[in-house]
């Protein structure tokens, strides 16, 4: 019963009392009974349910649910619209919101791809589609639409390195402007390690392994995680030819 409350809240868009009442139903269940649970969310593509519910588990290596190729293709839309690469936007996704359309974040992002209402008000001047109000950020179509354009915006403005990019993505691309090392490039391991905000450092090494674990998932070529992150360049370098996991890959 409690399962099927929450169903029918959820297909009614009353996620949070849905969420509260899956809550209830799972408390105190086995291991088992939890990724039956996580599995019936994910069929009815409560995605963030089955995600969060999962990770109460030992079934950890279970990607096809961790890692679910919700909202396909409109993530392959927007990427190839932007010229990105389809596992690096999911990747920003899943840690941005585990794919929870009505997402809310204590800062005030909001919606699948966590966008500030003052950067969606950009975006959708960029886009000449001006935002009528914040809840439109709730759309999962908009808000995949101006994550996926405002991470193109970082990536021009940050020699196309995909690891700037997602740093600006989450601390600000003036905060990430300044950490950028004075004259010498410098590996991403060593440079994530500088960041001063932990927040951001934990959020990229998340985003690089989310990356991997997507371009897995979408069928992509297998490639050394060492050979996709090129060093980060000093203020005066230009990497726009490198080779990075934000470039966009062949279908």
């Amino acid at each position: 019963p409690g399962a099927m409350r929450a169903r029918e809240l959820f297909s009614l868009g009353r996620t949070v009392d849905a969420r509260r009442e899956w809550r209830m139903f799972i408390q105190n269940m086995t291991d088992e009974a939890l990724v039956r649970a996580a599995k019936l969310a994910q069929d009815w593509g409560w995605h963030g349910r089955a995600i969060m519910t999962v990770a109460l588990t030992s079934q950890l290596d279970d990607l096809e649910m961790r890692f679910p190729l919700a909202y396909h293709d409109r993530v392959l839309q927007q990427a190839k619209a932007n010229g990105l690469n389809p596992a690096w936007v999911y990747a920003v996704v899943r840690q941005e919101s585990a794919f929870i359309a009505d997402a809310r974040s204590p800062a005030g992002a909001l919606g699948l791809m966590q966008i500030m209402p003052g950067t969606g008000r950009m975006i959708g001047r960029s886009l000449d589609r001006p935002l009528k109000n914040r809840q439109q950020l709730f759309d999962a179509d908009i808000s995949l639409e101006f994550g996926s354009a405002y991470l193109r915006i970082l990536l021009d403005q940050l020699d196309e390195h995909p690891v700037l990019a997602a740093a600006a993505y989450n601390a600000g691309p003036h905060r990430v402007e300044r950490w950028l090392p004075a004259d010498e490039t410098m590996s991403v391991d060593l440079w994530i390690e500088n960041i001063p905000f932990r927040e951001t450092r934990e959020y990229l090494r998340r985003v690089i392994a989310y990356t991997a674990i997507y371009e897995q998932r979408l069928g992509h070529e297998n490639i050394r995680l060492s050979a996709r992150l090129a060093p980060i360049p000093a203020r005066t370098t230009n990497l726009a030819q490198a080779e990075v996991i934000g470039q966009s890959s062949p279908e």
